[in-house]
């Protein structure tokens, strides 16, 4: 299991923005699975991206 302030932390974001490979994303997801703390965070942040982009836009286009 990924442990939360050495990978999963630092994970999330690029995971709410879908920038990690399959691999990795399914680790990310089974620690949310099992990590009230992660799944927050992730909430908070999947949330505060669907504010900024609504969901007709595409991401890639934001990116930079």
């Amino acid at each position: 299991m990924l442990k939360c302030y050495n990978i999963v932390k630092d994970l999330l974001p690029s995971c709410v923005d879908g920038f990690l490979g399959e691999e990795t994303t399914a680790e990310v997801k089974q620690h949310l699975k099992e990590c009230n703390d992660c799944r927050l965070d992730y909430e908070k942040m999947k949330s505060f991206v669907n504010i900024l982009l609504p969901t007709t836009m595409d991401r890639e286009r934001w990116i930079f």
